[in-house]
């Protein structure tokens, strides 16, 4: 049992580690390490023809666990990913890569996001949520999902729209913690071109960004 379980671990780390040559899973995502890095400590679930099959669990050794659907001992289907800092991912995965729809959660950050993937990479229409309370504020700048310390203003700011490369790209709107609006087009995590301000009180104002 040992013995296999190691041997498709082993082949599982080398197409993940070919996959992630081709992608960046945790680019400005998350800090996690790749699952490439990750060392299976057991699964539970179905076998067919000594395959894992069906709804399964993985447990990795430095605590990590998925909890979904396998296919042919490859970590493909839909499931949910928990972290040691109880982050978790829900929705769809191929071979162990976030793809399709999905919610990533980080209660560390206090950041949700919900929305497609492609290869690991936020891509097509999101919602990306931030919020900040008592003991944690932050700065937010255009293109990074969190910000500096400092402050304690409550409240939520979003983005939604398109998504690029893990990056606002094309037609979005951010609301920020002031209840201001910006609504219009983004290029790689930045605003771009004309758009519109919408200020708390309703007032609304056309602004063009410097290029």
């Amino acid at each position: 049992m040992e013995g296999y379980v190691e041997r498709v671990v082993e082949a599982r780390r080398r197409e993940v580690a070919k996959a992630l040559s081709r992608s960046s899973i945790g680019e400005s995502v998350e800090v996690h390490r790749p699952l490439a890095d990750l060392i299976i400590d057991r699964c539970e679930g179905m076998r067919i023809n000594g395959k894992l099959d069906g709804v399964c669990r993985a447990i990795f050794k430095d605590g990590h666990q998925y909890e979904g659907e396998m296919e042919r001992s490859k970590i493909t289907g839909r499931g949910t990913y928990t972290w040691p800092d109880e982050s978790t991912y829900s929705g769809g995965v191929v071979n162990g890569i976030r793809h399709g729809y999905g919610v990533y959660y980080s209660p560390v950050t206090r950041t949700t996001y919900s929305g497609h993937w492609v290869n690991g990479k936020r891509e097509g229409k999101g919602h990306l949520a931030y919020c900040t309370g008592p003991g944690r504020g932050g700065q937010e700048r255009e293109g990074e999902e969190g910000g500096e310390g400092g402050g304690n203003e409550e409240g939520e700011s979003f983005y939604d729209g398109e998504w690029k490369n893990n990056r606002q790209h094309g037609t979005g709107v951010r609301r920020y913690r002031s209840g201001n609006e910006y609504r219009g087009q983004w290029r790689e995590g930045v605003k771009e071109g004309e758009g519109e301000v919408v200020w708390g009180g309703g007032r609304r104002e056309v602004q063009r960004s410097l290029e």
